[in-house]
This record gives C-alpha cells, structure tokens and sequence, in this order.
C-alpha cells in the first residue's frame, strides 16, 4: 500500500495510518510525507508491536519525535515480521537514534546483544557519511526497498 503525501498538509495521518495497518494482510506499507504525528500516544506503536505480517514500513518525513522513538523501540523488542523501516527526515535528536539504534544492535552485554531485533534493517537515522545512517541486520541482502 503506497500512500506517500496521501495526508499531506494541515491534516494529521497518524489515525489513518492506525487504520491502514488494523487491516488483516497489510505487508508493505509507504506512508512517508503524511504529517503522522503521534502526539505522545503509543497506539500507533503498539499495532506494529503486535502486527502479524507488516515486513516493510516507510515513515520517513513524518513528525515522529524522540517520545516515538522510545515507543517504537519497544515495539521492535516483540515485533519479529517488520524487516525494513525507514524513517528519512522525522524529529529524532540522537537520544531517539540511539534508542532506535540499540534495539537493533546493542553490544553491551551478551543479554543485550542476543536481545536486540535481528530481523528489522532500519534506514535513515541521522547525519553521517552521505547524509545517512542506516542500521542493518544483513548489509547487501538484495531485497532493500527505498523511499522516494
């Protein structure tokens, strides 16, 4: 389901985004550019924590700020579907990257390690090399997705 600028402008995508994603099958989901802003409300998190099938979901310049971040790290500590996650120009300082980038790959510890999402590859974290930081489970897997 590609949306990308589907909610565009004044209008806040966030509860058509929660919509979009209750429905049964939802797979590969764009909906960059749609104003989701979650005004401090985990809903939003708690579906991709739970989602049975979600494997690709592009949130990039959205307004999901580093409260999010928090929220959507826990959801990746249960969700094991979700493989690619972009989030390209959202309202992260590096406290939300780091959380972002330690429930992927955390080396702290073995617990931690052996906790962290091995499945998810998450896209467009901060403001490194070329402008982008990614964080890969498997760097060259042949099946990356971008968003426009």
């Amino acid at each position: 389901c590609y949306l990308e600028g589907f909610c565009s402008g004044d209008k806040n995508g966030h509860d058509y985004l929660l919509n979009l994603l209750c429905k049964e099958g939802m797979r590969n989901v764009d909906f960059a550019n749609c104003g989701v802003n979650t005004n401090g409300q985990p809903a939003l998190f708690d579906i991709i924590m739970l989602h049975p099938s979600l494997v690709w979901l592009c949130l990039d310049e959205n307004e999901l700020n580093d409260e999010d971040a928090i929220y959507l790290a826990h959801a990746l500590q249960h969700n094991r579907t979700l493989e690619t996650l972009l989030l390209k120009g959202n309202e992260f300082t590096s406290l939300g990257e780091n959380v972002l980038t330690k429930v992927i790959y955390d080396d702290s510890t073995l617990n931690a390690l052996d906790a962290s999402n091995h499945v998810c590859t998450i896209k467009g974290l901060g403001i490194y090399s070329e402008g982008q930081y990614n964080v890969y489970r498997n760097e060259g897997d042949g099946d990356d997705k971008t968003c426009p």
